[in-house]
This record gives C-alpha cells, structure tokens and sequence, in this order.
C-alpha cells in the first residue's frame, strides 16, 4: 500500500468515525428531548391533579382484641376501642364542604386494620355548605387472638 493509498483509508475512516459521532449526537439529543416532554407532561398532570386536591388527612386507627370491651373517644385518630373477638366496632366520620361548589371526598385504608374495615361509603359527593357522615366498622372475626391492630386512614377531599 502506498502513502497515498494510505491517507486515503486513513481520510475515509475518519470520515466514517466523524458520521458515526455525529448519528450518536442526534441520537442523545433525541432522547434528552424525548426525556425533557416526558417530564413536562408528567408535571402538567401532577399540577393537574394537585391542584384540585382541598385537604388530605392521615388519620391514625387502632382497634384491641381482647376478653372484654371497652371504648376511648379520642377524637385525635379513630380508636375503635377493645371488643371481643367475634363483635365489631363503629366510627363516624364527619366531611363538612365549606366551599360555595361541590366537593368530593374519598377515603383509603392502609394497614393491618385493612381486613376488618367497611366503609359506608367511599366515593362522597358533598354540596356546598353541607355535612355529611360517613360510618367505618371494624368488624373482628371469631378466633382472633388478642392484639392491638393498627392502621391509618387516608382522606382526600378535592374538587
């Protein structure tokens, strides 16, 4: 091979080398970009969403299986008091709309007292300047041991 033909491989190569560089560039700005819009409507929607939310609450809850009842009215978290095993236990939850529109009110249960809760409702509608209650029970099943069951309530009231 001679010098000429040399440079000449050696000119080409680089040129390749340079269109591979210059696919790879297209190719990262492409997906920064696609990156950049993935993120900005992630954002419009968490705005969205957000910004209909009025309140959100995490309210404490605990019931106690035991050999006898008895009760405790904190008004701090939902205590749904000792009973025995095979009986249950009722809360009131009270949503009130101070607003002048509709607002609706929606409610989770996370925890260990998941399993033994029913809500009365879960998806309210509350007009304005309107209370309404909603009923959460525990109910215990026969054979339960004694113990302290916990968990939490998720109230998110929004637009």
């Amino acid at each position: 091979m001679t010098e000429m033909e040399k440079k000449k491989s050696k000119t080409q190569a680089n040129k390749k080398s340079l269109k591979k560089r210059k696919k790879i560039k297209k190719t990262k700005k492409r997906y920064i970009i696609t990156i950049i819009l993935i993120l900005f409507i992630l954002c419009l929607f968490l705005v969205y969403f957000f910004i209909h939310i009025k309140s959100i609450k995490l309210i404490d809850m605990k019931i106690i299986v035991g050999k006898n009842i008895g009760f405790d009215v904190t008004p701090e978290y939902l205590n749904f008091g000792k009973v025995i095993a095979g009986s249950g236990s009722t809360r009131t939850l009270i949503i009130s709309n101070e607003y002048n529109y509709n607002v609706t009110a929606n409610i989770f249960i996370f925890g260990k007292i998941k399993e033994y809760t029913q809500i009365s409702e879960n998806y309210i509608v509350v007009e304005p300047k309107e209370t309404k209650s909603i009923s959460i029970r525990v109910e215990i099943p026969k054979g339960t041991e004694e113990r302290e069951i916990k968990g939490k309530a998720l109230v998110i009231i929004k637009t």
